[in-house]
């Protein structure tokens, strides 16, 4: 979405990492003026040194605890991308996430902060009230984005992504219609709640990249009318029965299980 919006105001940004495109094969691409908007993983912030001046986190959750020690070694890694930041340089997160806040309170980083929240008003950020995206510089808030207006982008989540792109483009001084263009013609990512098709009656999505249950979660609440749902995959050890419950409370009627995580406890 932030790649679109900058896109759309003419920056030439380049859009890498861990979407699925490899930063060495755009070196090319690459010149002192190019916004570079780099997606990584919490594998290739463990081992980074130095970080972007603008840093955005949107969010702590169980992942790949297959591959840490523990879930606090998880969250330390995802942390570097603003603990390598220089004093100073923009932290943009989500005050809405406990763990979040914790390790922000925890590393007393001199940073500039921008967090977003969709339950509270902030003197600094963006923050939701009366059906709008507000931004905040300073206790003064502007309107941004009218929710009620309607958006390509389903679910609750992804005002919170808009939240975070309003704030990195209040940061790179983009003119607000422009974002609000940017915004309204963005059609989200393959495999992301895509729209896969009618057949019999029946609207096909496409969710294969929410690959936690919170995503899941919320992929459920956005499109609201959800008759089946198809789970399962590689097992990385997460805890599951918050999604569970939120399952048995749930209007869906069928569920089919796959991979090792669909498979009964022995």
């Amino acid at each position: 979405m932030l790649h679109h919006v900058l896109k759309k105001a003419g920056k030439n940004p380049v859009l890498l990492g861990n979407i699925g495109r490899p930063a060495f094969d755009l070196i090319d691409d690459i010149f002192p003026e190019t916004p570079v908007i780099f997606e990584m993983s919490s594998h290739q912030l463990e081992y980074i040194t130095i970080a972007p001046f603008v840093s955005v986190l949107l969010n702590l959750f169980q992942e790949h605890l297959d591959a840490y020690r523990s879930f606090r070694d998880y969250q330390l890694a995802k942390m570097n991308i603003t603990r390598f930041q220089q004093e100073g340089d923009s932290f943009i997160f989500n005050a809405d996430d406990t763990l979040i806040q914790g390790l922000v309170k925890e590393f007393h980083l001199t940073r500039n902060y921008l967090p977003f929240s969709f339950e509270s008003e902030l003197s600094d950020g963006c923050f939701v009230r009366d059906g709008w995206i507000l931004y905040a510089d300073e206790c003064v808030a502007e309107p941004i984005l009218n929710l009620e207006k309607k958006r390509k982008l389903k679910g609750d989540h992804n005002v919170r992504n808009c939240m975070a792109v309003i704030n990195v483009c209040k940061i790179l001084g983009i003119d607000n219609e422009i974002i609000r263009e940017g915004i309204a013609g963005f059609t989200g990512l393959e495999h992301r709640l895509e729209y896969a098709g009618q057949f019999h009656g029946i609207h096909f999505y496409n969710d294969s990249i929410a690959t936690i249950p919170e995503a899941a979660t919320e992929a459920v609440k956005a499109l609201e009318n959800v008759d089946t749902i198809v789970l399962g995959g590689f097992d990385r050890g997460i805890d599951y029965s918050d999604f569970a419950q939120f399952l048995s409370r749930s209007t869906i009627r069928n569920f089919i299980f796959t991979g090792k995580a669909g498979k009964p406890d022995p």
